[in-house]
């Protein structure tokens, strides 16, 4: 019977106790080792840079293609023009989404400081997702958007060989 007394008062101690901590501003839902095993997961996901979250290669090369456009300096018109009708003729982009594309590309470099360095982030989660006639094509691309103003700079062909480096070629 003493045992069953102390296990009683045992209990409501604890209840007690979690109801004073409730009462004083304590979230007892951070104790639940599932909900913050989804709370982590969910900071995981959504505090990284969207960046290195693209879903699909066509998103990859778009990115990549718009980061080696924009290493020199801002797009001029025409190089932006030219860059939207690469999309529709080589990415076989719909032309009413084309300019959307680039905008959504355009603005998720506009952060990027050195984009060697975030090749790999970028690639990471499509790179399975290429075959070989893509990674070619890729870089035939990139090689034509570096020719868009001229020669290609020591920048854009550091961008290129990271590119590369990614793919073993």
């Amino acid at each position: 019977m003493h045992i069953l007394l102390a296990l009683i008062t045992a209990i409501t101690g604890l209840l007690w106790i979690l109801f004073r901590l409730h009462r004083a501003g304590v979230d007892l839902n951070s104790l639940n080792p599932f909900v913050w095993y989804r709370k982590y997961k969910w900071q995981q996901q959504y505090g990284s840079n969207p960046l290195h979250q693209l879903e699909t290669p066509l998103e990859a090369v778009g990115v990549i293609l718009v980061l080696i456009a924009k290493s020199q300096s801002d797009l001029t018109c025409e190089a932006k023009q030219e860059l939207i009708q690469l999309f529709i003729n080589q990415l076989h982009v719909p032309q009413s989404q084309a300019d959307e594309f680039y905008h959504g590309c355009a603005y998720l470099t506009r952060d990027v400081t050195t984009a060697e360095l975030e090749i790999p982030s970028i690639l990471k989660p499509n790179k399975a997702n290429f075959t070989l006639a893509q990674v070619d094509s890729l870089l035939q691309l990139m090689e034509s958007a570096a020719k868009m103003d001229g020669e290609p700079s020591e920048h854009q062909l550091q961008i290129i060989d990271a590119v590369k480096k990614e793919f073993n070629r």
